[in-house]
C-alpha cells in the first residue's frame, strides 16, 4: 500500500504556485461614469488605431490614464490596483440613463430610488499557473444620489480605509511625477474640503464641529499619512522610499492601512497571550506590567514596561522563582516574546513583506534584528 501511495503521489500533477501571468484588466462602465486612470503594478494598453477618443475616458487623467485597459504582468492573491473614476455632471444632476460605445446600459431605479442604477464592470483575463487561460468578470452596481440633497446616503456608502489608501496612492504618485508638489498641503486641503462638505458645526463655535460615524476616522488616517514614510522622506534612502511606495501601491487595503496607521497591541502577564488587547497609539498606553507590540508592516517594535525591564535586569528571587504564580508569569512572558506569538499577531505569510524586529523598553536601548523563521528576512544593524 505504501508503494502504491508513493507511486500515485509521483504521478499527481504539481500544486500551482498561486501566481498568474499575462493579465489584462479592462474596465467598462455606464454612461456618465468615465475612467480617469489606475494606480498599481500595471502598464496601460495602447489605444486602438484610428486616433478616435474613447468616450469612456475622463477629461483629466489620474496615474496611468488615457485608456480603459491595463496589462498586469504578474498576479497573485494579494495584487491590488486602484481605479479612479469621474462622475459626469449629467448623471449627478438628472440621473440620465444610457449607454456609451461598448458600455453597459444603465437601468431605471427601483421604487423609491433617488435615481437610476450605475454599473461598473471589471474584466480580468490572465494565464493561470497551470497554463489555462481564464477570465474573471466582476460587476458592481450603485444608484445615483443627489449629493447636495442626500449627503447621508453618500456617507453611508463611504469606506474610510479604502478612501485613505486611494488618497495615499494618489499623493505618492503626485510626489513622483509633479515638480514642487507639496504633499502635506495637498492632504490638508483634501481633508478641509471633505470636512467643509460633510461636517456638522455651528458658526463661530469650533467646539461644535463633528463628523458622522462613517467619516469619524478619516481625519485620523490623514494625520498619520502626513507623518508616514510615504510623505516624510527625510532620513530614508531613495531605495527605501521607492520600496515603501511600491508596497503601498501593490498590497491590499488592510495591509496598506497598517503602513499608514500602525496597529498597537498590548499583552498583559495576567491574561492569555493569545488574546492581545488593541490600544491607542498614545503614550498613555504604556503601563509598567504591559508589553506593547507595534506593527508598522515594515518593522515591528516590542516595548517592555518598567516592571518587565527591572525584572529582566535584576532576575527573580529564589523563593519567588519557585512560586506557582511567578512560574506562570514567566511562562506567559516567554510565550509572548516567542516568534510564533508575534507571527500570529501580525498574521505573517510567506508572501508578505519581511519586517525587522526591534526590542525596546523603559530606559533601554534599541535592539534591532530580523524576525527569525522567515526565509526573506533582511539584515538590520544593531542600534545602541
Amino acid at each position: 500500500a505504501a508503494s502504491t501511495s508513493n507511486g500515485n503521489a509521483a504521478l499527481a500533477p504539481p500544486e500551482p504556485l498561486g501566481v498568474a501571468s499575462n493579465g489584462i484588466l479592462e474596465v467598462v462602465a455606464s454612461r456618465d461614469v468615465r475612467v480617469a486612470g489606475l494606480l498599481g503594478p500595471a502598464s496601460p494598453c495602447p489605444p486602438p488605431p484610428g486616433g478616435r477618443k474613447n468616450p469612456a475616458l475622463a477629461e483629466s487623467s489620474v496615474g496611468l490614464g488615457g485608456t480603459t485597459a491595463w496589462k498586469l504582468p504578474g498576479l497573485d492573491a494579494r495584487s491590488t490596483v486602484a481605479v479612479y473614476f469621474e462622475a459626469g455632471s449629467a448623471a449627478a444632476s438628472s440621473g440620465s440613463a444610457g449607454a456609451n460605445g461598448g458600455g453597459i446600459q444603465a437601468g431605471p431605479g427601483g421604487p423609491g430610488a433617488a435615481g437610476p442604477q450605475l454599473y461598473i464592470q471589471f474584466v480580468t483575463r490572465y494565464l493561470h499557473a497551470t497554463g489555462a487561460p481564464r477570465t474573471r468578470v466582476t460587476t458592481l452596481t450603485r444608484r445615483w444620489v443627489d449629493g447636495a440633497a442626500d449627503g447621508g446616503a453618500l456617507v453611508a456608502g463611504f469606506d474610510q480605509e479604502a478612501a485613505a489608501v486611494a488618497v495615499a496612492r494618489l499623493a505618492t504618485h503626485k510626489m513622483e511625477t509633479e515638480e514642487d508638489f507639496d504633499a502635506t498641503r495637498w492632504l490638508d486641503r483634501t481633508l478641509i474640503r471633505l470636512c467643509a462638505r460633510f461636517g456638522e458645526y455651528r458658526r463661530d463655535d469650533p467646539a461644535s464641529f463633528g463628523l458622522q460615524p462613517g467619516l469619524a476616522f478619516f481625519p485620523q488616517f490623514m494625520f498619520n499619512l502626513r507623518r508616514s514614510p510615504f510623505v516624510q522622506v527625510f532620513g530614508a534612502s531613495p531605495d527605501e522610499t521607492a520600496a515603501a511606495r511600491l508596497a503601498l501601491c501593490r498590497e491590499r487595503v488592510a495591509d496598506a492601512m497598517v503602513m499608514i496607521q500602525p496597529t498597537l497591541l498590548a499583552y498583559s502577564l495576567n491574561k492569555d497571550p493569545s488574546q492581545p488587547e488593541p490600544v491607542l497609539l498614545d503614550v498613555a498606553s504604556i503601563a509598567p506590567d504591559r508589553i506593547l507590540l507595534l506593527d508598522a508592516f515594515f518593522y515591528v517594535v516590542v516595548f517592555h514596561g518598567v516592571s518587565e525591564v527591572e525584572e529582566e535586569k535584576e532576575g527573580v528571587g529564589f523563593f519567588s522563582f519557585f512560586s506557582p504564580r511567578e512560574r506562570e508569569r514567566r511562562r506567559r512572558r516567554k510565550r509572548i516574546l516567542s516568534f510564533p506569538t508575534i507571527a500570529n499577531s501580525l498574521s505573517l505569510s510567506p508572501n508578505k513583506n519581511t519586517p525587522s524586529l526591534t526590542r525596546s523598553g523603559h530606559r533601554r536601548s534599541l535592539e534591532a534584528r530580523p524576525l527569525p523563521g522567515l526565509t526573506r528576512a533582511r539584515r538590520v544593524r544593531l542600534l545602541t
